[in-house]
């Protein structure tokens, strides 16, 4: 490989890299031949770069702008570098202050945005909803489901958990089960289980942390796990997992299975021999 097609494939290489930095690759080919000799005409550039003469001088007063080349007057016209690091520092600035005028921007629309889609959901809501059963098998969706339904909760989270599942309320919904609280959303919990030690961890958690929950603790078996919120929606646990091994959900806010599993919870709450464990109340 000879010493100029050596030279022509790292300025290809260091212009791809520029044009990183919020410039187009012609132009990173401009500064980069400036960058060569230091000092240098447009004859000269348009010469190394294989660029047109009227393309590059289109380019210069950019180039100047971002505060990569200062114009020398005289004949012929001459433009000089300015140094890597300080150029680069210019750059990384610009592109700092294009990101923040885009956030701002997308902050806003954001607003925007949440407003038109709640003005939407209003009018459908007007006209009456039919019931939707939702199945939840990835762990993006129950958390997306999740902040849904957390965010609008506002009377009585109800949970039906066995053991193996119940270290999942404290590791993944206890933050939750706290900020409802906060809210005066209360939360009860009915586990399965047939011994104390079972169950040690989510009481002495929760028991810390929690001071609207009530747990109870009942010796049937198979119960099956579900979720209950305001009487208006129930999240059913299947025996299906998550890609992380989490249990997919059957969500659904149909009035009849809401009222069933509702009813099933109050049973199982009134049952007299649920033994409480929690009762912060």
């Amino acid at each position: 490989m000879t010493t100029e097609t050596r030279n022509l494939f790292d300025q290809e290489e260091l212009a791809g890299k520029l044009a990183n930095f919020g410039l187009t690759v012609n132009q990173a080919k401009v500064y980069l031949s400036v960058v060569q000799f230091g000092i240098t005409s447009v004859s000269r550039i348009a010469q190394n770069t294989q660029l047109h003469r009227q393309d590059i001088y289109k380019m210069m007063p950019k180039l100047q702008k971002k505060g990569l080349v200062t114009k020398i007057m005289g004949k012929p016209l001459k433009f000089e570098v300015t140094p890597i690091e300080i150029a680069v520092d210019n750059l990384v600035l610009e592109e700092k202050r294009r990101a923040k005028e885009r956030i701002s921007r997308l902050l806003d629309d954001l607003e925007s945005l949440k407003k038109e889609v709640k003005c939407c959901q209003n009018q459908k809501s007007l006209l009456g909803k039919d019931p939707k059963f939702v199945l939840l098998t990835t762990d993006a969706e129950i958390r997306n489901k999740l902040e849904v339904s957390f965010e609008s909760a506002d009377k009585e989270f109800c949970i039906v958990t066995t053991p193996k599942l119940a270290p999942r309320i404290t590791n993944i919904i206890s933050g939750r089960i706290n900020t409802l609280g906060k809210k005066g959303v209360k939360t009860r919990i009915i586990i399965e289980s047939h011994t104390d030690e079972a169950t040690k961890n989510l009481i002495e958690k929760l028991d810390r942390t929690h001071s609207y929950v009530t747990a109870k603790q009942v010796s049937k078996e198979s119960l099956v796990p579900y979720r209950l919120l305001d009487n208006k929606e129930v999240w059913i646990a299947l025996t299906k997992e998550t890609e992380s091994g989490r249990p997919c959900f059957l969500w659904t806010d149909a009035a009849n299975i809401v009222n069933f599993y509702q009813k099933n919870f109050e049973k199982t709450w009134k049952d007299p021999n649920a033994k409480r464990i929690i009762n912060q109340t």
